[in-house]
């Protein structure tokens, strides 16, 4: 590989001056040693029948053979809601009037719709850089945190840098075309308010994630394991619970769980931790989340609150939300 490392210095992506933040640390998720960006849109009250109408369309268009791409539409079921597609394009890294530096970019994306959204999955990403060359180059060994970001300076790679930013860049386009072809609008951009950093920096042993990074089905999670509370210190625990979920709140992703009036009360502080741990009656994808999060809300329910007349009665929770500030994993 010396020469792709050689030949991409040689030509490196104009990103001097601009914001690399996105491009950072936890950028680029690996899920069981493979690369895997996982986006999931939200449209609600729309019926899973109908975003998959909407979604295979938008495929045949986007994923065909021309000129320049190989792209296609790989398989396609309307009952369980999938399209699966390969796509086969150019990443351009500069163009200019005696200069084209671009890699070709292999990758297959998946969606999958269900009633109130569409989860999308890029995965099997591989590069072929250079026009006489037939070698493939695995994401797993290029664009990853291991291969590509220095965590001692906190800086990408030079050679791999533009590999990884163009590829985010592509999965970006990508879940802009999903949102437009669902009808919804983007969330706000982190740039319109503060960018909150870590709570803590490192932690030994596990993997920082964006909130979009985590897979699995959270409300399969929380019934398999349990939430518990720490303070920023996590020098003492808080309550456990069962009852939550993670969504968008403010156009920010969030948090939310409930716990019942035990004596017990969360940490103090804008800032606190939540960790979930399977409860060992099941398999996992992960051993242990914790999720870094900063305070939005927190109040007990109202007994006029509940419209479940058959609740009434029983002891009344207190909710909490919280903005998932990082997500670490192992």
């Amino acid at each position: 590989m010396r020469w792709i490392i050689f030949l991409s210095c040689l030509f490196p992506l104009g990103v001097a001056g601009q914001d690399v933040s996105k491009y950072l640390e936890g950028a680029v998720p690996v899920k069981e040693g493979k690369v895997v960006f996982t986006r999931e849109v939200q449209a609600p009250g729309h019926a899973r029948e109908a975003l998959f109408a909407r979604v295979a369309g938008m495929a045949q268009d986007r994923f065909k053979t021309t000129e320049d791409e190989r792209g296609m539409v790989l398989y396609s079921d309307a009952g369980e809601g999938v399209v699966l597609c390969r796509g086969v394009e150019y990443l351009v890294f500069v163009q200019k009037a005696l200069v084209l530096d671009r890699a070709l970019i292999d990758y297959q994306v998946t969606y999958t719709c269900r009633d109130g959204g569409c989860v999308m999955e890029v995965s099997r990403v591989r590069y072929q850089y250079g026009e006489d060359t037939k070698e493939r180059y695995l994401a797993e060994e290029w664009i990853t945190d291991e291969h590509a970001y220095n965590k001692k300076r906190g800086k990408l790679l030079r050679g791999s840098d533009k590999f990884r930013i163009k590829t985010i860049d592509l999965v970006d386009a990508l879940e802009e075309l999903l949102r437009k072809t669902l009808q919804v609008p983007a969330p706000a951009s982190p740039a319109t308010r503060e960018v909150l950093p870590a709570i803590t920096s490192s932690r030994e042993g596990y993997q920082r994630i964006l909130p979009t990074g985590i897979n699995g089905n959270f409300i399969h999670m929380l019934q398999d394991g349990l939430l518990t509370f720490a303070g920023k210190g996590e020098g003492e625990r808080g309550p456990s619970t069962r009852w939550g979920g993670i969504g968008y709140l403010f156009d920010r992703p969030v948090i939310y769980c409930f716990t019942l009036p035990t004596g017990e009360e969360r940490p103090a502080g804008e800032a606190y931790t939540l960790h979930w741990n399977p409860s060992g009656a099941s398999p996992s994808l992960y051993r242990e989340v914790i999720f870094e999060c900063r305070a939005l809300v927190s109040q007990p329910l109202a007994p006029g609150a509940l419209v479940d007349t058959s609740l009434e009665g029983k002891p009344l929770p207190r909710l909490h939300v919280g903005e998932i500030v990082s997500v670490w994993v192992k």
